[in-house]
């Protein structure tokens, strides 16, 4: 109907219709996901989304890589923006974040760091892409180069833990400067 009020269809306009079998809700929303992507791009959530009901009808990273036509590294990039706190993924679905800001809340799976650092740059105007990043940790080079001279292994041997930027390969948040600083000592 609004497409007809807005006068972009006709009103005795044909309309395209392809009826499938799915014996899931999940399933059929697969089949119009991969109908619609291939008309026009989808918003990352709405990927998030497909991947959670293809995992929630018993499939894993593997079967909605293969259902969804993507690698299984996106299938993690999916589910990590889903794991965004839910009001900066409303922000993100109304224009109010970009899509590298919003990747770069991924850095952190602690919601409330994320909305407390979305609160905070915000209200200052650094809600970006570097100021995100930066509020969340990244891009010390001093921890990268303590890092390596330690070694991954001896770091989270000796209790610290690393998470990798699943957007960009070469970024690593380290949880535990202080021990870094001290076994690089």
């Amino acid at each position: 109907k609004a497409l007809i009020e807005k006068t972009i269809w006709a009103p005795d306009s044909v309309i395209p219709a392809i009826i499938v079998d799915a014996a899931t809700a999940a399933q059929l929303r697969t089949m119009a996901l991969a109908e619609n992507t291939q008309r026009e791009a989808i918003h990352p959530i709405d990927a998030y989304e497909q991947v959670c009901d293809i995992m929630a009808d018993g499939g894993d990273e593997k079967d909605a890589a293969e259902s969804l036509g993507l690698s299984v590294l996106q299938v993690r990039q999916y589910e990590a923006l889903g794991k965004i706190h839910p009001d900066i993924r409303a922000a993100w679905r109304a224009g109010k974040v970009d899509e590298s800001s919003a990747k770069a809340f991924t850095l952190t799976d602690d919601l409330d760091r994320q909305l407390e650092v979305y609160n905070r740059l915000k209200k200052s105007g650094m809600l970006y892409y570097h100021g995100v990043r930066h509020a969340l940790g990244a891009n010390s080079h001093d921890a990268k180069n303590a890092l390596a001279a330690v070694g991954e292994k001896a770091y989270v041997k000796a209790g610290g833990s690393l998470k990798r930027d699943l957007f960009d390969t070469d970024t690593i948040i380290i949880s535990d400067t202080a021990l870094l600083s001290r076994m690089a000592s």
